[in-house]
């Protein structure tokens, strides 16, 4: 014996999802062959947009289609139900970012320095990229590194200061309050070295190493340059390296003298997520390597 409501429901099936090659519209119910098969939430949302604005009877296939059922198949002519359906998802989307972008305090869109906002402190802390101990232990067998160390991008208790603190007189700035750094400065100015000067007069450090934001390292690397008086070493990825445009043809002018390459590193709980990092050392005092003498390689040993 056949079951009549399986057959409605296959009925309805063959009604509001037809073939890819033609099918009917579920709400003008013309004929055609361009058509757009929805879920069942997005046929729910459907629904409640016409009843909200009040167009059903624009439509004659929805007074023949079953309550509850969601499966449609829109036709995409211009006019139809949706076109209507995604202009007004698409005024919503717009109505969401105004309305956040009024929320969001001006201070949180405009900020560049310290003090830092409530509202960047998680994206902060996602944007550590916090250096080992053993990182900095590498660095130092393979860099002779003395007198003024400045952490431009950490503070007291990173694994920078930690590591310099019983050789070297050590300085920590870093653009975050809660680090309790010496100093709160953006490091990424090139105006970073008048500015340290300013708050630290009679400090001049020999060395800067840091491991800075990833994003916009290179401008880093350059304030590094302008305040360090015998060179710099900052962590930065290997993506760093690749011939991008913000600093492809800086680097072939200005390549670090010495690549220390490390182990991957993983920030995320994602164990399968890690980073290939580089210590890059840049001398200003024009010693060691450079352009003319080439780059000095250093691989990590497991």
């Amino acid at each position: 014996m056949r079951d009549p409501g399986k057959q409605l429901r296959l009925h309805l099936f063959q009604y509001i999802m037809p073939s890819s090659r033609s099918g009917r519209c579920s709400a003008c119910l013309e004929w055609g062959q361009d058509f757009r098969h929805t879920r069942a939430r997005t046929g729910e949302l459907v629904r409640s947009f016409v009843d909200e604005a009040g167009i059903a009877d624009k439509f004659p296939g929805f007074q023949s289609i079953a309550a509850g059922t969601n499966l449609l198949a829109l036709c995409k002519r211009a006019g139809c139900l949706l076109e209507l359906y995604q202009k007004q998802e698409w005024a919503r989307s717009r109505e969401r970012v105004a309305r956040k972008a009024k929320q969001m305090p001006r201070h949180s869109r405009m900020w560049s320095a310290a003090p830092e906002p409530v509202t960047h402190d998680k994206r902060r802390r996602l944007d550590r990229y916090c250096t080992l101990p053993e990182a900095v232990e590498v660095l130092q067998n393979a860099v002779a590194i003395a007198g003024c160390v400045l952490d431009m991008c950490g503070g007291p208790e990173d694994a920078v200061a930690q590591g310099f603190r019983s050789t070297c007189e050590v300085l920590t700035n870093d653009v975050s309050s809660r680090l309790s750094a010496g100093t709160n400065l953006d490091a990424s100015l090139l105006s970073f070295r008048d500015n340290f000067r300013k708050a630290n007069p009679g400090k001049q450090p020999d060395w800067v190493v840091t491991s800075p934001p990833y994003k916009g390292a290179v401008g880093f690397v350059k304030a590094a340059l302008a305040v360090a008086t015998k060179g710099v070493a900052l962590k930065l990825p290997l993506s760093f390296l690749e011939p991008c445009a913000d600093r492809g043809g800086w680097l072939v002018d200005n390549p670090p003298a010495v690549c220390i390459f490390l182990r991957r590193a993983k920030y995320t709980h994602a164990h399968h997520v890690k980073v290939g990092e580089f210590w890059g050392v840049w001398y200003t005092d024009g010693g060691c390597c450079g352009k003319s003498g080439g780059s000095r390689l250093v691989f990590c040993p497991e």
